[in-house]
């Protein structure tokens, strides 16, 4: 019995700093991975942002057959991803007296619809 109680008098500073070392790398290793997780999904999510962004400001060429109406025109602008409903489009210029280009036109994916009409009407 007089030796256990002679190891452990000896050797407790040993042990509790072996203890409290294990507890605070327990601690840090599971805190440290939370902190990376969240740094990486900030990192993604303003990756994913910029690229929306960069997605807005290109611009796209839009091939233009000959001989459409505004209806097909609408189809086609949807089909590129210009306008994202048809309906608006078809609304707002199907009075119109303008004839429509034909060809290849650079048209930005954002544009509103009056500086379309300006790109695409003569």
């Amino acid at each position: 019995m007089r030796y256990i109680r002679d190891f452990f008098y000896n050797f407790s500073d040993i042990i509790f700093a072996i203890i409290v070392t294990a507890l605070i790398g327990y601690v840090l290793f599971f805190n440290l991975n939370h902190l990376v997780n969240i740094e990486n999904e900030n990192v993604s999510t303003v990756q994913a942002k910029n690229e929306i962004v960069n997605k807005k400001d290109e611009e796209i060429n839009v091939m233009i057959p000959s001989n459409l109406n505004v209806e097909q025109l609408a189809e086609i602008l949807k089909e590129y991803k210009v306008i994202n409903d048809t309906k608006p489009f078809i609304e707002k210029f199907k009075d119109t007296k303008k004839t429509i280009k034909s060809g290849e036109i650079k048209i930005k994916q954002d544009i509103s619809l009056d500086e379309l009409e300006k790109l695409i009407f003569e």
